[in-house]
């Protein structure tokens, strides 16, 4: 079976478990075809948002992994590289806290070195960490419409002009009060 197959086969077998586990428990309610229809349309929205969230950002690493990634270190050592803006952390919506694999390099193990300058910027204006992912990722045209990812993987001339942008950024965001004020 192929890598296509076996994820449609995967996806199959557990919406059937979810939908007869929300059935049995009364959570469903409505049996009708259109609510089956509006149900199949709902999760078929969230597949292609899904899909185009992990097109643009790509994984996201948990605690551990993060930990063993720099070696070993305590989580003390993370949540430190964390508050002191040289990882980038961000918070889903069900409260999981994980890192976006963009910012790890595998050889050697570590923050991609090129990147600690911008986060550095980019976090310390206070703004939600959500918001640098974005930035990270968005197409810039200054830039021929790469990402401030691969511009900054180039390095050279235009990694000084990015730093820049996350400059003048991180200052229109606190002007503008999206910042925490520190107390």
């Amino acid at each position: 079976m192929d890598l296509k197959e076996s994820y449609r086969e995967n996806v199959k077998e557990q919406l059937a478990s979810t939908v007869d586990q929300l059935v049995d428990s009364g959570e469903v309610t409505d049996f009708s075809p259109e609510a089956a229809q509006n149900t199949v349309a709902s999760v078929a929205r969230a597949m292609v948002q899904n899909a185009r969230r992990n097109e643009r950002f790509g994984t996201f690493y948990t605690t551990q992994h993060v930990r063993e990634l720099l070696g070993g270190v305590t989580r003390q050592a993370v949540s430190d590289r964390v508050l002191g803006h040289r990882l980038l952390r961000v918070t889903t919506a069900d409260g999981v806290q994980v890192y976006p694999a963009f910012q790890f390099t595998q050889d050697p193990p570590g923050v991609r070195r090129e990147l600690v300058p911008l986060l550095k910027t980019l976090l310390s204006s206070g703004v939600d960490s959500w918001t640098v992912v974005y930035w990270l990722t968005a197409k810039l045209p200054e830039f021929g419409n790469r990402t401030a990812l691969e511009v900054a993987s180039e390095g050279g001339g235009t990694l000084s002009q990015l730093e820049d942008m996350a400059k003048e950024d991180a200052q229109r965001w606190m002007s503008a009060g999206y910042g925490r004020v520190a107390s």
